[in-house]
């Protein structure tokens, strides 16, 4: 699974690198305010997608792990769940075109043409997502990677181009969703035909017959929790937008994604190298076989998350000064600790204990545990932003993800005992606290861009050194493989 993740690393990394580059060079060419109106217009675009679409991007990776492996493409049955996907993918757009309108003409922003390019976006990342997933249940890191470096490159180059125009917040809009668009049909659009003209191929392990109505019974319950999660991760700059302002919730999206994204990557790039193998074992073998592809998962989750969170924590006006326009600054210094902590959150509850309910087929569980978290989080957005502005609506993030953990991880246990290496987990506590011994010496200037990074580089030596000694999770034996096998192949 380390050689995996390595991969997805890649595959994700340098997207991910093009789009903090994005963020610096958007944040140094837009004001708050036309910044503040292009995360509204995405906050409503993804909530959306997630809502009505990303239901489907896990029905694919569930019901592709039934079928039988085959080196050629398409594998038997996979024309048959594409051309479900494809009609469930249909289904869902006059809803999505409808909710979309009426969501916009309650923004606090009325940018013309906003309603089209958010429209654009909305479908696009639907059909973004759903081509990454197909790359993921086929075990194809490179083809993800693809797909995400040409978004991220798309984005980056047509949202500069943009902004230098004078085209603001609805120009970034633009951008993003043709980034969205543009590399789905480009890169996946002549295989997504095959899969659709092909002749139906045996399916086994999959329902004979009604294919989309068990995708939906399997997907309504997480459609559902996606929508009440995405209160969570959206509701703070939507709420904020319209309780405080639109440049208010510029400066927010800005500190907040720098650090929230950051912890995610990792947290996505574990989990894309895990799924697809969780899977496989668990319809192999069952929960026996299951264990131990989950348990190195959650220590690849946990020596990613934790050191990463720590850096925020002791980093954050160094990152700010490298990575921020002038006019965010000061506002992501303090955002961004509490964003990385959130992010910690987030990535153990969505991605290690929610696989507990997803495995059994008992998706249902998880409404509680998100309505649960997007209540408590609607409630004190209410409450604290109004008092305490941007530091209010990133307090209540914290709050829900914590509250949505706990409930996932009791609630989960009725169904699946995940997995929670003791001995692992006290090692990596340990390599965090000898990385931020060192950490500790950097006196934090925002400027010095050569110096923070020599001294982030060193404690991530000193983390990594520590991890080696006490060989979690069997890394010397990883690294020693991985290291013969490249000597034989060289």
């Amino acid at each position: 699974m380390l050689g995996h993740s390595l991969a997805y690393l890649l595959a994700r990394g340098l997207p991910g690198l093009l789009s903090f580059a994005a963020l610096a060079l958007f944040t140094r060419l837009l004001s708050p305010t036309e910044y503040g109106t292009y995360a509204l217009a995405m906050s409503v675009a993804g909530l959306l997608a997630a809502v009505l679409f990303r239901w489907l991007d896990h029905a694919l990776v569930r019901y592709h792990g039934m079928l039988p492996s085959a080196g050629g493409f398409p594998a038997p049955g996979e024309a048959r769940l594409m051309r479900a996907l494809f009609a469930g993918f249909l289904l869902m757009w006059p809803v999505a075109f409808l909710a979309l309108g009426g969501a916009l003409w309650l923004l606090p922003t009325q940018a013309p043409g906003l309603w089209l390019a958010a429209a654009g976006a909305m479908l696009g990342l639907a059909l973004y997502d759903l081509n990454l997933q197909w790359s993921v249940a086929r075990m194809q890191p490179a083809a993800y990677g693809a797909l995400g470096f040409a978004r991220a490159l798309l984005t980056l180059g047509l949202g500069g181009a943009f902004a230098l125009l004078g085209f603001g917040g609805e120009g970034l809009v633009w951008a993003a969703a043709l980034g969205f668009l543009l590399p789905s049909l480009l890169l996946r659009g002549r295989e997504i035909w095959r899969c659709l003209r092909v002749r139906e191929s045996p399916q086994a392990g999959l329902p004979a017959r009604g294919l989309l109505l068990s995708m939906m019974r399997y997907g309504a319950p997480l459609a559902l929790s996606f929508a009440l999660t995405a209160v969570v991760t959206q509701s703070d700059r939507l709420m904020l937008g319209a309780l405080v302002g639109v440049e208010a919730t510029g400066r927010y999206a800005a500190g907040y994604d720098l650090a929230f994204q950051a912890m995610n990557l990792v947290a996505m790039v574990v989990f894309l190298a895990a799924w697809p193998r969780v899977v496989r074992a668990w319809e192999a073998g069952g929960e026996a076989a299951a264990c131990g592809v989950m348990s190195a998962q959650y220590l690849l989750l946990l020596g990613g998350l934790l050191p990463l969170c720590a850096g925020f924590a002791l980093m954050s006006a160094w990152l700010a000064g490298v990575m921020l326009g002038e006019e965010f600054r000061d506002s992501a210094v303090a955002l961004m600790p509490w964003a990385a902590l959130a992010g910690l959150l987030a990535g153990f509850k969505t991605f290690y204990f929610d696989m507990a309910f997803q495995l059994v087929q008992r998706t249902r569980g998880l409404l509680g545990v998100a309505a649960l978290a997007a209540g408590g989080n609607v409630l004190l957005n209410l409450w604290w932003i109004p008092r305490m502005g941007e530091m209010g609506a990133v307090l209540s993030s914290v709050a829900a993800y914590a509250l949505a953990l706990v409930a996932s991880l009791i609630l989960g246990r009725a169904h699946l005992r995940m997995p929670l290496p003791g001995r692992g987990t006290a090692f990596i506590v340990l390599a965090v606290l000898a990385q931020l011994a060192v950490l500790g010496l950097w006196p934090g200037e925002r400027g010095a861009m050569i110096p923070g990074a020599l001294a982030v580089l060193g404690a991530g030596s000193v983390y990594l050194i520590v991890l080696l000694l006490f060989d979690v999770g069997g890394l010397r034996g990883a690294l020693a493989g991985r290291w013969r096998e490249g000597r034989r192949h060289g």
